[in-house]
């Protein structure tokens, strides 16, 4: 009986298959960690812009939550985060201190 052999050509079709499978999971990591990232960045300027708004419009002074700016009608819907999809605590407090903005993120 005569085994039956792999051949060359089929062990280099595996190797370039699993190496392409390797590189594009690893791409899709990285482009969806990319995405959560900017979503995240665009949820944190986004609040930090309408907190300093509030401060330099007078409506809001020393330590705030985003309440206050619900209340103040500065954000008009509920926050949400956008990767996780749990809405972000109204006790979240805000201040601003030397004209840098500060949010104590709790979730």
């Amino acid at each position: 009986m005569e085994k039956k052999r792999i051949s060359n050509f089929s062990i280099l079709v595996f190797v370039i298959l699993v190496l392409a499978l390797v590189v594009g999971v690893k791409t899709f990591l990285n482009i969806t960690k990319q995405h959560e990232d900017r979503l995240l960045y665009s949820l944190h300027t986004n609040t930090e812009f309408y907190a300093k708004r509030c401060y330099l419009e007078g409506k809001c002074e020393n330590e705030v939550t985003i309440q206050t700016l619900y209340d103040n009608d500065y954000i008009k819907k509920e926050l949400v985060n956008p990767v996780t999809k749990e809405v972000i605590k109204p006790e979240t407090k805000i201040t601003y201190k030397d004209e840098v903005i500060k949010i104590e993120w709790l979730n």
